[in-house]
């Protein structure tokens, strides 16, 4: 196995010595450093690499392959021509400075160039500051002695920068996924405290916290119809309502609201939770604005407003021509359809002209029964008389209705 081993060493050796000095890998080592990575370019990681150091450059920079006879260093400096100056010969050299370095290795018949960056990344603290507060956006900055670092690529003289990354959380449940260490959120509508940590290249974290009044506002509120649910009255939602419609209206605003107004069609309102009832048939809109400040204050306020459209529908009524009170939960009783009527009566009379049903509710029915017992099949005659809440708005209707019953 020792034997083996040898003939390995003794073969990569001779391969080495034949293909020459740009065959091996070694580069470049720096003592004094604690830290080193590849310098990443736009065609990805290269061999070129990046030293940093904690307080200053000092100690040495060592070219690791060996057997040339003759290594040159250069120093890079983007301010000269040519960028790369020549100050210092042999394998080892002591160092003192930031910035670029380079070295020419060559043995007479082979020669190759490897490069390398020295960096003192300066990180000794950490503020977080509100560069600019408003009603919709919030800019915050954190405030660093670190400049980012910037070294070259070599083959085109193209500048890169190495940053570092700043993460930023909030007190709330608001993720914030920017890494600059400036960032711009949406303005919040609670007081929030905003945290920034910077960890260095050394692994040590640097945190800033700050405090933050929002003076952000955010409209919004619920709109409840209370009447009650009745079959035959045409009533679907908000946009095609039936008068009287009472509705409730719950603030649900966010932000630190100090002054309420609301607009409930004509009417104008401070409360909180308001109640309003709704008859003129017309569209009537409701209108909720709120500040950050009160309501009589002229100074800097931040206001948002939520609105709706209420349609009350004008009247309506109508009545079938017939109607099978079986018990099956099917038309068993005579009823009208109707919307938005103030006022309303029916009589329903039999053949005889005697009087069967009275009804002064829209909302109710003839179940087919007269006093206690069912009335028998057949014609029967109903007068009816509405007004609706529109001015002359009325309505007289005369017909037969016909009460079928299963033999």
């Amino acid at each position: 196995m020792l034997l083996i081993k040898k003939k390995i060493l003794i073969i990569s050796v001779l391969v080495a010595n034949i293909m020459g000095i740009s065959y091996l890998s070694a580069q470049i080592s720096a003592t004094g450093s604690t830290l080193s990575e590849r310098a990443i370019y736009d065609n990805g990681e290269s061999n070129d690499q990046i030293f940093y150091f904690k307080d200053n450059i000092s100690g040495n920079l060592r070219c690791d392959i060996i057997g040339g006879s003759y290594y040159t260093w250069a120093k890079y400096n983007n301010e000269a021509e040519p960028k790369w100056e020549v100050f210092a010969t042999g394998q080892e050299i002591p160092i003192y400075e930031e910035g670029g370095y380079r070295v020419e290795i060559g043995d007479g018949r082979n020669s190759n160039t490897h490069y390398c960056w020295l960096f003192v990344p300066k990180l000794t603290y950490i503020e977080a500051k509100i560069e600019n507060a408003d009603c919709i956006q919030l800019q915050l900055s954190a405030d660093t002695d670190y400049d980012p670092l910037r070294y070259f690529n070599p083959a085109d003289d193209k500048p890169y920068f190495i940053n570092l990354e700043y993460n930023w959380e909030t007190s709330t449940d608001v993720i914030i996924d920017q890494k600059q260490p400036t960032i711009r959120v949406e303005a919040p509508y609670e007081n929030t405290k905003y945290t920034v940590t910077v960890t260095d290249k050394f692994n040590v974290p640097f945190t800033s916290e700050l405090d933050y009044e929002a003076i952000a506002v955010k409209a919004a509120f619920k709109a409840e119809i209370l009447k009650a649910d009745v079959p035959h009255e045409v009533h679907d939602s908000i946009l095609f309502a039936s008068a009287p419609l009472e509705m409730r209206f719950t603030d649900e605003s966010l932000g630190n609201i100090l002054c309420i107004n609301w607009q409930l069609g004509q009417r104008f309102s401070t409360e909180r939770n308001p109640f309003e009832v709704f008859t003129e048939p017309r569209a009537e809109k409701i209108v909720l604005t709120v500040r950050s400040a009160f309501c009589e204050s002229i100074d800097f306020y931040c206001e948002d407003q939520d609105s709706i459209t209420i349609n009350v529908m004008e009247s309506l009524l109508e009545f079938p021509n017939a109607f099978t009170p079986n018990g099956d939960g099917i038309n068993d009783e005579f009823r009208c359809v109707y919307r938005s009527l103030k006022k309303y009566q029916i009589t329903i009379i039999n053949r005889w002209g005697r009087v069967v049903y009275v009804s002064t509710d829209p909302s109710k029915g003839w179940d087919g029964n007269v006093g206690g017992r069912q009335a028998p099949p057949g014609v029967y005659f109903y007068f009816a008389e509405a007004e609706g809440y529109k001015q002359n708005e009325k309505h007289k209707i005369r017909g037969n209705i016909h009460l079928i019953r299963s033999k």
